[in-house]
């Protein structure tokens, strides 16, 4: 394989990541109101939130996907305003980031299927696929 059918793999691969690897199809609870804090179903977060956020990132300091280490954010696997017991539940997080070493944007391609309006179901699993195949040696470059 030359290093351009490597490269365009991976691009292919990573764009599929938002189109077939993740949940297709409607979901219920993303009938719920996606803004947090819009009319009647304002939901602050919990004052605990810092310290769960930074006691998650004090054990998963990297993202799960690519394994960088800047721009990170955690993640809520299912989001929490759906159900206010989840926000700081360790395990419904997951640490992603928004500037990894190939350019992905994890949180918001991994963690959110390309949709800031949505949450992957996924998102454990495609994340370790994506860990996997960039750290698998082959040419991760992606177009910009």
């Amino acid at each position: 394989m030359t290093q351009t059918t490597r490269k365009l793999s991976i691009s292919v691969l990573v764009a599929s990541f938002a189109v077939c690897s993740l949940y297709i199809g409607r979901d219920p609870i993303r009938e719920a109101p996606v803004a947090v804090g819009v009319g009647s179903d304002i939901h602050a977060r919990s004052p605990r939130w810092p310290k769960a956020r930074a006691e998650h990132l004090g054990k998963f300091p990297r993202c799960e996907s690519c394994g960088g280490a800047s721009g990170l954010q955690v993640h809520h696997v299912r989001a929490f305003h759906c159900d206010e017991r989840l926000e700081l539940d360790p395990s419904n997080l997951i640490t992603l980031c928004t500037d990894g070493p190939c350019n992905l944007n994890c949180h918001f391609v991994i963690g959110h299927a390309g949709n800031t309006k949505t949450n992957n179901p996924n998102v454990r699993e495609d994340a370790a696929r994506m860990y996997r195949l960039l750290h698998s040696g082959v040419d991760c470059e992606l177009p910009k």
